[in-house]
């Protein structure tokens, strides 16, 4: 099972605030992003017999899911979001932000959300490239 079409890409984290705090920063440069569910049922999938865990649940299923779950049991109380960029890497045919081949998906909402969110924070110039709109 795949979980992104080639127009968006999911995102999974520790608390449903941090896709939301994304969500809003990709439309404005032409992305898509939902969350994903993160819980037991993945979880259990990275059990492992011989190993802490294992870095793959059961034959691709929730892929970006167990991905999530993962990391979740790195990094404790520390804010964070898994990107499932996999699917929306590389485009068979150019678009107006987009070229075919490479996609670069997810760098520019990443740069307008550390815009939005942590530059505003410190009071730093955003001084990123056009939007998805030209300006």
């Amino acid at each position: 099972m795949v979980s992104s079409p080639m127009n968006g890409f999911s995102v999974a984290a520790r608390s449903t605030a941090a896709p939301m705090s994304v969500k809003p920063c990709a439309a404005p440069v032409g992305e898509a992003v939902w969350p994903m569910p993160l819980g037991e049922r993945y979880d259990k999938d990275i059990n492992s017999d011989i190993a802490d865990m294992k870095n793959v649940g059961k034959n691709r299923e929730a892929g970006s899911i167990t991905a999530a779950q993962f990391l979740k049991r790195f990094v404790g109380d520390t804010p964070w979001a898994h990107l499932d960029i996999a699917g929306v890497t590389w485009s068979k045919s150019a678009t107006a932000t987009v070229p075919k081949g490479g996609t670069g998906f997810g760098v520019r909402l990443l740069d307008r959300f550390v815009a939005d969110v942590y530059e505003k924070r410190t009071g730093e110039k955003h001084t990123s490239g056009k939007q998805a709109d030209g300006k």
